[in-house]
């Protein structure tokens, strides 16, 4: 019996195997493999540390607004340099922690059209998880978010915040989750 298609997340429900997901994989791997347009200062492209903070400077050179937001980020998601960042990003914990790419309901708003013309607070971009994780789970990573964290200089109370890629994709993170269980 063949899993019917469901269209909020893919066939038989896979949100692995959503059609926007898969046609955002394919556009992102034809465009590393054309030399991964927009990260030319960052090449050599590789899934190393070294590649990580040289797409970390690039990006915050191109979206830092130097005042701890990054709305300029969330206004550029659709520029070539956004794609292809968020993709290595993903790609590169894909690779190092053996997760696979998912496009998940928003928890609030449900399924929302991929990478809307205009950002709004619904998740409508794509993350990095463990398999068999369920939607609900804590263990999803959204590259997106990750960058705009990166661009963040302060918290809500003033205290100063010094995230970087390597650090997150190293397990921050995880560290973070751990620090809230004690």
């Amino acid at each position: 019996m063949t899993n019917p298609t469901n269209p909020t997340t893919g066939p038989g429900g896979d949100p692995t195997r959503h059609p926007d997901l898969l046609r955002w994989l394919g556009e992102r791997q034809a465009d590393h493999d054309a030399g991964a347009p927009g990260l030319e200062a960052a090449a050599p492209v590789a899934y190393t540390d070294a590649f990580l903070n040289r797409l970390e400077t690039l990006i915050k050179r191109a979206y830092d607004e130097g005042d701890g937001e990054f709305t300029k980020l969330t206004a550029h998601r659709q520029d070539p340099l956004v794609q292809a960042a968020l993709w290595y990003l993903g790609e590169t914990i894909r690779r190092r922690k053996g997760w696979v790419w998912k496009y998940l309901p928003d928890p609030n708003f449900g399924l929302q059209p991929f990478y809307a013309a205009e950002p709004s607070s619904a998740l409508d971009h794509p993350c990095v998880g463990p398999a068999d994780a369920p939607a609900e789970s804590e263990h999803h990573w959204y590259p997106l978010n990750m960058l705009r964290r990166t661009l963040i200089c302060v918290d809500d109370v003033d205290n100063e915040i010094d995230e970087s890629l390597v650090g997150m994709v190293e397990g921050w993170y995880e560290e973070d989750e751990e620090d809230d269980e004690e």
